[in-house]
């Protein structure tokens, strides 16, 4: 059996890209998908079983320079050129790249949808509530920080609905994560307000609450773009957007070239829709 092997690295939405681009090349090949993975973080089959077995690969060693062991990617634009290419060959594939990029995506979508269809196993956490991603790094970093704004978008979206509200957030405890708490009870007489108890730890359950909500509001976090993308419940999506983030950092190709167009876009720098 010759292999896919994939460096999976980076927090859950950004392996969220990086699986489904090996999986998708070892699907096209009949070959087996490794993942290799450094940071315990993975996807879970028990909630997206159509993805199947996840095998884990300790240490990988690779010869860049004898390519008669196998073919090393460190980026790919094209996947039907690098199926086309190792179509009549048996050496492994490796991948180490983060991609990043919905454009791959777009060809094969119902793929990429029909592999992540929630298991009729696993129920919906929160059917019918608005989810607020607060993740800290979007809006409370020292240099950028826009989480009063952020606070305004989140206040002005609750007040469109009358549906509980769930916060997920990195720190319960944070600072941010209770000024917006403190806010939205304030304010908002008509919704109870809930902080998830989870820890900074938890991704899987922060993303499972936030792909199973009526409506979401979050900032230009992967975790959050996937879990609305995969949302089975078609949710009204809110995304608030900052240019005061380092570039590599924003995800504008990703977020305002890419999201579904019924996503509505806020500016945090001046508080008015993108879109």
């Amino acid at each position: 059996m010759t292999f896919v092997y994939v460096y999976m690295c980076g927090r859950l939405g950004n392996q969220f890209f990086q699986y489904w681009v090996g999986k998708y090349i070892a699907y096209r090949l009949n070959r087996e998908l490794k993942v290799f993975i450094n940071d315990g973080l993975y996807i879970d089959t028990n909630i997206y079983n159509k993805i199947g077995v996840i095998r884990y690969y300790d240490k990988i060693v690779v010869d860049n320079t004898d390519h008669s062991k196998g073919t090393y990617y460190q980026d790919i634009n094209n996947l039907e050129e690098v199926i086309a290419y190792h179509s009549d060959t048996n050496i492994p594939i490796y991948i180490n790249a983060v991609h990043e990029d919905y454009s791959l995506i777009k060809k094969y979508e119902l793929w990429v949808k029909e592999l992540y269809t929630r298991s009729p196993l696993q129920s919906l956490v929160c059917n019918y509530s608005i989810v607020i991603h607060l993740r800290l790094g979007d809006c409370a970093n020292a240099n950028s920080n826009v989480h009063n704004e952020y606070m305004y978008l989140a206040k002005m979206i609750v007040n469109k609905y009358t549906l509980p509200v769930i916060i997920v957030a990195e720190e319960v405890d944070h600072y941010c994560t209770k000024t917006l708490y403190d806010a939205l009870v304030t304010n908002i007489h008509n919704n109870p307000v809930t902080i998830a108890n989870n820890t900074i730890e938890e991704y899987q359950k922060d993303f499972d609450i936030i792909s199973s909500a009526k409506v979401i509001v979050a900032t230009n976090s992967t975790m959050s773009w996937w879990a609305a993308f995969l949302n089975p419940l078609d949710p009204d999506v809110y995304i608030g957007l900052s240019n005061r983030q380092p570039q590599p950092q924003r995800n504008y190709p990703l977020f305002i070239k890419e999201s579904p167009k019924d996503w509505r876009l806020w500016n945090l720098d001046n508080n008015t829709w993108i879109n």
